[in-house]
């Protein structure tokens, strides 16, 4: 394929097309006037890549979350990894229980719930009612 300058001067739609491919205008005219060859070699690249289809890019790995708990230490007996978790979505119920010292507490869930909501309802449940017993004595 050769074009030469005056060809892409006739087709000045092209000419603007192509602009962005190249450093300036003045390098573009420079290179058509002092190396016809390299100025058709670009041309010729840029029209081979503008029928191609664009190659996606890979979407980014997705983030993997870290699990959460399931085991616990209980409030009562500070037994460390003592507090087990179980929750029955059927009736929507979640208990945590102490091994050791059999203490427990139950409460309802929601589908999203997860053993860590259950513990944690529970130690609040525990600051209330201390909190509860200080202000009545």
């Amino acid at each position: 394929m050769n074009f030469l300058i005056s060809d892409v001067y006739k087709y000045h739609g092209l000419f603007q097309f192509l602009l962005p491919f190249f450093n300036s205008t003045s390098d573009t005219i420079a290179i058509a006037n002092d190396n016809p060859s390299q100025f058709d070699q670009r041309i010729s690249l840029v029209l081979q890549e503008m029928g191609k289809r664009k190659s996606r890019a890979k979407p980014p790995p997705k983030k993997r979350m870290d699990k959460l708990d399931t085991v616990f230490s209980c409030p009562f007996c500070n037994h460390g990894t003592s507090v087990e978790c179980r929750i029955d979505m059927k009736n929507l119920i979640g208990e945590a229980s102490c091994r050791i010292c059999q203490e427990s507490f139950s409460t309802t869930i929601t589908a999203l719930s997860e053993a860590i909501d259950i513990y944690s309802e529970w130690i609040d449940e525990c600051e209330r009612v201390n909190t509860l017993e200080d202000d009545a004595a």
